[in-house]
């Protein structure tokens, strides 16, 4: 059963020790284990290793022998599979690498003929600047003189000290209308504590009257008593 998981996972296409390989061989585990084998992905890998060892060790030293058992004849066919499966996979992995190894060296080849041709074309143009036939006119550095960095140094301070002049009246302008605004506050809250006392004074009064009122209707009554 393991040897029929290898053959139809092929962990063996993937590069060894790579994620992929590793997603293989869990998979070869986790099919063993549903058909009711106690299997880790490594004790599978293991076994697996151990088989194969063992079927490359006894190609060398001697062919199959015959009237060997069926359940041999499975075994060694399926590893003599799996054997040709790693046989492919390693020959095409060569041819890549082979053809990489060809492309990398006709890109450098390429670049070493580019670089050439370029040298070649430089030393030609020094040749021909040396004899004063095509020479190119070089360009004057500039240079700034004094008088530039010092107008350059007041115009820059004049504009800071401009700048500066404007924030900092746009702050007293903030700092006035934040006064403006508390003034009024405090206005409209002393307007509002002189009306309190106005209604305060007016109910007193009419407290006031109420009792006298009272005390009359009192004295009245008590008169007719007498």
């Amino acid at each position: 059963m393991l040897l029929r998981e290898v053959l139809v996972e092929e962990p063996h296409k993937y590069r060894p020790g790579s994620k992929e390989r590793g997603i293989s061989w869990t998979k070869i585990a986790e099919h063993l284990q549903e058909s009711g084998m106690k299997v880790t992905q490594r004790s599978a890998r293991e076994k697996f290793d151990k088989l194969y060892q063992d079927f490359k060790k006894r190609e060398k030293e001697e062919s199959r022998a015959s009237g060997v058992d069926v359940e041999y004849d499975e075994i060694y066919q399926a590893l003599t599979n799996i054997h040709d499966q790693i046989l492919d996979w390693q020959e095409q992995q060569q041819g890549k690498e082979e053809s990489e190894k060809a492309t990398a060296e006709e890109m450098r080849k390429r670049a070493t003929e580019k670089l050439s041709e370029t040298k070649r074309r430089t030393s030609t143009e020094d040749e021909e600047n040396s004899d004063g036939t095509c020479a190119t006119p070089k360009k004057r550095k500039s240079h700034t003189s004094v008088t530039e960095l010092l107008e350059r140094s007041i115009e820059r301070k004049a504009s800071e000290q401009a700048e500066q002049q404007l924030n900092n009246k746009r702050e007293l302008e903030l700092r006035a209308e934040e006064l403006r605004q508390q003034q009024q506050f405090q206005a409209m809250l002393l307007q509002q504590q002189q009306q309190f006392q106005q209604q305060q004074q007016h109910f007193q009064q009419q407290q006031q009257g109420m009792n006298m009122a009272m005390l009359n209707t009192l004295a009245e009554i008590v008169k007719k008593f007498n």
